[in-house]
């Protein structure tokens, strides 16, 4: 894999300078020993869906030791935590979710006519 560019910064939310045609990544996804750092969900997702596929990703250095499945472990739990949907926000993921299908049903006569029209 050959790196062809250099990123500049990334952020809890923000990535600057960086193409998402890149053709290879590499990223330093350890958590420091002080359990300080990579704390916020959203870095997470801002470092993990830059790239377009796996095998474009190189890590710096390993997650955990070879052989080592209770760092193996405490890192996946780890990230399975930052993963997870804040509380407002999976209410308001919820409410919408609701909403979608309250109209999907109402309008659901209109969009069929639309939907038949276009394939005509």
């Amino acid at each position: 894999m050959q790196l062809q560019s250099l990123i500049t910064a990334v952020t809890d939310y923000y990535c600057q300078e960086v193409s998402s045609k890149l053709d290879a990544w590499l990223a330093h996804l350890n958590l420091p020993p002080t359990d300080g750092g990579l704390q916020r969900t959203a870095a997470v997702f801002v470092i993990l869906t830059r790239w377009g596929a796996w095998e474009h990703l190189a890590l710096l250095c390993p997650l955990w030791a070879a052989g080592d499945m209770d760092a193996r472990n405490r890192v996946i739990d780890q990230f399975h935590e930052l993963a997870c949907l804040e509380p407002d926000l999976r209410i308001e993921l919820t409410r919408l979710k609701d909403i979608a299908e309250q109209a999907k049903g109402k309008f659901a006569e209109q969009w069929a006519r639309a939907v038949d029209a276009a394939v005509r």
